[in-house]
C-alpha cells in the first residue's frame, strides 16, 4: 500500500520553501521601501503590531491578543531585515 500521501514534507523542504517565500517577500518590501508612501505603510504596520512596545496586561486574553499582533509584526520585521531596510523603520520622519 502506497502511503506517500501521508508523509509530511521533510525539514529540508520546509526550509527551502521558507527561503523562497522570504526572498519573494523581501523583494516586495524592498520595492515598498523605495517610496515615501511605502515607508509610511511599513512603519504603520510595525506600529500597529506593537513591535517596538512592551506591554504586560493583567488580562490574559489581551496578553495573548497582543502576542499574536506582535508575532505578525516580528515576521514583517524579519522580512524587512532580509530586504536590507530594517534600519529605515527606526527612523521617525513623519
Amino acid at each position: 500500500m502506497d502511503e506517500g500521501w501521508l508523509t509530511t514534507p521533510g525539514r529540508d523542504d520546509r526550509k527551502d520553501r521558507r527561503k523562497e517565500r522570504l526572498a519573494r517577500l523581501s523583494g516586495v518590501v524592498e520595492t515598498l521601501s523605495q517610496t515615501n508612501d511605502g515607508r509610511f505603510f511599513l512603519r504603520w504596520i510595525m506600529s500597529e503590531c506593537g513591535v517596538f512596545e512592551q506591554a504586560f496586561p493583567r488580562d490574559e486574553r489581551l496578553a495573548v491578543w497582543n502576542a499574536g499582533r506582535r508575532s505578525v509584526g516580528l515576521q514583517m520585521l524579519e522580512v524587512c531585515a532580509a530586504a536590507g531596510c530594517a534600519a529605515m523603520l527606526l527612523e521617525n520622519k513623519e
